[in-house]
């Protein structure tokens, strides 16, 4: 019989069933559906080969001694996918607010209102994108998305509020302090319990 090795477990095949590998890749992709799964690669004893190409090794009938090696990974779902990005967001926004308190304290403030400017954008664009996930997710309820956006849009008001009066110092706090835990609870406490959930 022959070998396939499927994500490096060992199962014995009969040859007989199948053909050549290319008849047996229909066979797998029902088992592991392309809209779940992904083929990553595809060996021959211990020859790559790709499953689309015209390769001989690919239509030849299977023999007994063959070993044929195939790697496979389940797909991420977009709601993973969107976490990851949504992460990935307040990660950048975390390093633009310390370059931005910086600046601040350096009474650089035309370079720092620029970094504002990005940050601000960078938060329409975390509250729109949490909020969706959050509402969509089923164990929401467990965490403590509504307090920590309450929270966020009030330190954003307040944020205005500095930015019209032109009060650096209650700005360079707001950032600081406020901005930066309210971002850091959203990505321990909610965001990565959603990843983890999904």
């Amino acid at each position: 019989m022959a070998t396939l090795e499927l994500n490096h477990k060992k199962i014995e095949i009969n040859e007989e069933h199948f053909f050549n590998v290319r008849s047996l890749i229909p066979q797998l992709r029902r088992k592991f559906p392309l809209n779940e799964y992904n083929f990553e690669s595809l060996k021959m004893n211990g020859r790559v080969l790709d499953i689309d190409s015209d390769d001989p090794d690919l239509i030849r009938p299977i023999s007994r001694d063959d070993i044929i090696a195939l790697d496979i990974l389940a797909k991420r779902n977009n709601e993973e996918n969107l976490i990851d990005d949504v992460i990935e967001l307040v990660s950048k926004i975390l390093i633009r607010l310390e370059t931005c308190v910086d600046l601040l304290k350096e009474d650089l403030n035309v370079d720092a209102k620029k970094q504002l400017n990005t940050i601000i954008m960078a938060l329409e664009t975390f509250i729109v994108s949490s909020s969706y996930i959050c509402k969509n997710h089923e164990h929401k309820e467990l965490l403590p998305y509504k307090e920590l956006q309450i929270h966020l849009l009030s330190v954003m008001k307040a944020l205005s509020d500095s930015i019209n009066k032109d009060d650096s110092i209650m700005l360079t706090d707001l950032l600081e302090y406020e901005l930066k835990d309210n971002l850091t609870q959203w990505k321990i406490h909610v965001l990565t319990n959603l990843k983890h959930r999904s």
